[in-house]
C-alpha cells in the first residue's frame, strides 16, 4: 500500500488501537478466565460467551423499551405493594442483570495486574453497575 510503519501506527493509534503490552495474571484459571471476557477471539468460548453477552444486552435494552409503552406501563409495581415476582418482564430484568455478573469474574481475575483493574473500560463498568 506504500503506508510508512509510522504512518499506520498513528492510524492505529486514532483508532484506539493500544500497542502496550497487556500483563495476563499469572494463575492459569484466572488468565483463561481474562482472556475468555477481555479477548473473545482467542477461543470459542469467549466468542460464545461475547455472543451471549451482545445478546442478553440487546434483549435488556430492547425489553426496557417496551416497558416504557403505555399498554405495560401499569403493570409492575404498586406503591407500599410488594413488586410481582411472577411478573414475565421482573423475571427478564433479573436473567439479564445476573447474566452481566461476568464484571466481578473479570475483575476477580485482574487482581494480581494492577494496570488492567484501574484501567478506564473496568471504572466504567464499575459505574454502570453502582
Amino acid at each position: 500500500m506504500g503506508c510508512t510503519q509510522s504512518a499506520i501506527d498513528r492510524y492505529r493509534r486514532s483508532e484506539g488501537y493500544s500497542t502496550d503490552e497487556v500483563r495476563l495474571p499469572s494463575n492459569a484459571t484466572l488468565r483463561r478466565l481474562w482472556k475468555l471476557f477481555e479477548y473473545p477471539e482467542t477461543s470459542r468460548a469467549g466468542f460464545v460467551v461475547a455472543l451471549l453477552s451482545v445478546t442478553i444486552t440487546l434483549v435488556s435494552i430492547v425489553l426496557f423499551c417496551i416497558e416504557t409503552l403505555p399498554t405495560f406501563s401499569t403493570s409492575h409495581c404498586v406503591k407500599d405493594e410488594a413488586p410481582n415476582f411472577l411478573d414475565p418482564f421482573f423475571i427478564i430484568e433479573t436473567i439479564c442483570t445476573a447474566s452481566q455478573s461476568q464484571l466481578s469474574l473479570t475483575v476477580a481475575a485482574c487482581f494480581g495486574t494492577t494496570s488492567q483493574s484501574v484501567s478506564v473500560q473496568h471504572m466504567r463498568n464499575f459505574q454502570l453497575f453502582a
